[in-house]
């Protein structure tokens, strides 16, 4: 900082300049006050915290200095944040997978990888999936591993599916995994290349691709359902229920804006382009506002 009258270097902290005595910061009540302090561990200065009075500023400064805080200070900003400001945090949306197109000959390569290396399962959820009304269920998604000890064959599937390989030290193998939406979308243009065992396994994800079961079973679902031996897949497949899950820190894309647009315009209600869109009625409500009160 520049002391405007001597134009000497000084330091934001001062409130006035120590060369020329002059005042650099208006004591006015109507300004915040910061308060900054460094760690005493790890040298890292904390993020200045601004106060609307000067008051809360010092008994803000004297906590920091008991907990071991050093070089604990505290000063009028006039540019500082008032503490009273709603913050707005914009949740950045996920952006889209990117399904790759593969040429006949990949296709046929691949599609003997699989094969001959290839597992393929489907995989529980880690944890429940809610849907737009707040029920539970259990997803399971249909998930494919590959294993050979050919680093540049991995690698080189690995390129063209947009995935990563990775070295598996206990079986000395490089492995690159696929699941949900985008191994469908793969299986989908190998399936005229399959054959042998894997080609009733991989009928069965593209007819049912993931699913989702009430969670009402205790104790939980297996994690894993085998596609080798599919009888209590079957089981589980009964059970199939058909939701649309609550889409819960993403928010919407223009796309899917302009599509909460165009389905309210064709007349229908907040709880029905909820349950096609996947978001919650608030934040419905929230971006058609934009264009129309929602009464």
């Amino acid at each position: 900082m520049i002391c405007p009258k001597c134009q000497s270097q000084v330091d934001v902290e001062w409130e006035k300049c120590q060369v020329c005595g002059f005042q650099l910061h208006s004591v006015s009540p109507q300004l915040w006050w910061k308060v900054v302090a460094t760690n005493p561990i790890t040298g890292k200065k904390l993020e200045p915290r601004p106060f609307s009075r000067r008051e809360y500023a010092e008994i803000h400064a004297e906590r920091l200095r008991r907990l071991g805080y050093i070089d604990v200070k505290y000063f009028p900003a006039p540019w500082g944040r008032d503490p009273n400001q709603q913050v707005v945090v914009r949740v950045r949306a996920r952006p889209p997978e990117v399904i790759p197109t593969l040429n006949p000959i990949d296709a046929a390569q691949l599609a003997q990888l699989i094969m001959d290396e290839g597992y393929l399962r489907y995989q529980r959820s880690p944890t429940v999936v809610h849907d737009i009304y707040g029920r539970e269920y259990w997803g399971y998604y249909p998930r494919l591993r590959i294993a050979k000890t050919d680093r540049e064959d991995i690698e080189h599937f690995a390129e063209i599916l947009n995935t990563t390989a990775h070295y598996i030290e206990e079986i000395a193998s490089w492995r690159i995994e696929l699941a949900g939406e985008k191994l469908t979308a793969i299986l989908r243009q190998i399936r005229p290349y399959i054959r042998g065992e894997k080609a009733p396994q991989v009928d069965i994800i593209l007819e049912h691709g993931k699913f989702y079961i009430p969670n009402t079973t205790i104790p939980k679902p297996p994690t894993v359902l085998s596609l080798v031996e599919p009888e209590k897949l079957m089981e589980y497949l009964k059970m199939k229920t058909p939701i649309t899950p609550h889409m819960k820190g993403v928010s919407p894309t223009p796309k899917d804006i302009q599509r909460m647009r165009t389905l309210r315009m064709q007349g229908l209600t907040l709880d029905e382009i909820a349950e096609l869109t996947g978001f919650s009625k608030p934040t419905i409500i929230k971006y058609l506002r934009e264009k129309e009160e929602i009464t």
